[in-house]
């Protein structure tokens, strides 16, 4: 008789450890499932983040490339700028100390002091008269 308590005892801690045992193994089994899940999200979101990342890298550098090309056509511009402005000045009469009155007293004085020369200034034809825009004290202008 104490042998046969002594075995369904031993069969009831038995059970009742596999019980337990398997309890906690569900238990982790549920841990490592949830685990597995937050790392696969974050894994998504990395990927993600990664990949927005590369796009706005790619969208600077191209972003960059792009704005250097403009510089150098500003540059480009502005030199021309430069050149045309050098030019039409060179080509013009420039008359000095006279007020700054309304165009029509300028183009009187330009008329007037065509026909008071006779070489160059009266061949040329006055269009126009208007006072041009002080130059910075960088620009050489041609005497």
């Amino acid at each position: 008789m104490l042998h046969i308590d002594f075995n369904s005892m031993l069969k009831q801690f038995n059970d009742n450890l596999k019980i337990s045992i398997i309890q906690e193994l569900l238990a982790i089994k549920r841990e490592v499932k949830d685990t597995t899940q937050s790392t696969s999200f974050i894994n998504q979101k990395f990927e993600l983040i990664k990949t927005e990342q590369e796009a706005s890298t790619k969208k600077v550098k191209d972003l960059e490339v792009e704005n250097e090309k403009l510089k150098q056509t500003v540059r480009n511009l502005n030199r021309r700028y430069d050149r045309q402005e050098q030019q039409s000045r060179s080509s013009n009469s420039e008359i000095q100390c006279v007020p700054e009155m309304n165009q029509k007293y300028l183009c009187t004085i330009s008329t007037q002091l065509a026909e008071i020369k006779d070489d160059e200034i009266k061949i040329q034809i006055f269009y126009t008269a208007r006072p041009l825009p002080k130059l910075p004290p960088t620009v050489l202008v041609p005497h």
